[in-house]
């Protein structure tokens, strides 16, 4: 991990007030959703289904702001806000920022899960 990297684990116990099982449960159900969200936009983008797409985002990022996880949650509403406006010239960036994000997020998903799970017990 490099300085300029989130650290999620502070974001969401700050969020859950040190409640380290709750932290856990909040992440484990976002990590499955998330995949699932993020396909849905996507799917939604490739048809054109602007209203859908958006709908998908806008839950994503009540999800991503409830968890307290800022730095998604930023790409989640930017790209939200152009399906809005029907910017669809700035979709395709958002979108991918969006991506980028999450992808960061989720590849630490076993690491932020065990380090949560062990200090449950």
């Amino acid at each position: 991990m490099h300085d300029e990297d989130p650290d999620y684990l502070q974001m969401i116990l700050t969020k859950t007030r040190n409640d380290r099982q709750l932290a856990l449960t909040i992440f484990s159900q976002l990590f499955a959703e998330l995949p699932v969200q993020l396909d849905g936009i996507q799917n939604a983008l490739n048809q054109q289904q602007y209203d859908l797409a958006r709908q998908i985002t806008h839950k994503l990022h009540g999800s991503l702001s409830f968890c307290g996880l800022e730095n998604i949650r930023k790409q989640a509403h930017n790209l939200e806000q152009c399906l809005v406006n029907s910017n669809y010239q700035a979709i395709s960036r958002y979108w991918f920022q969006l991506q980028q994000c999450a992808f960061e997020f989720t590849a630490q998903q076993q690491t932020l899960l065990e380090a949560l799970a062990r200090e449950t017990v």
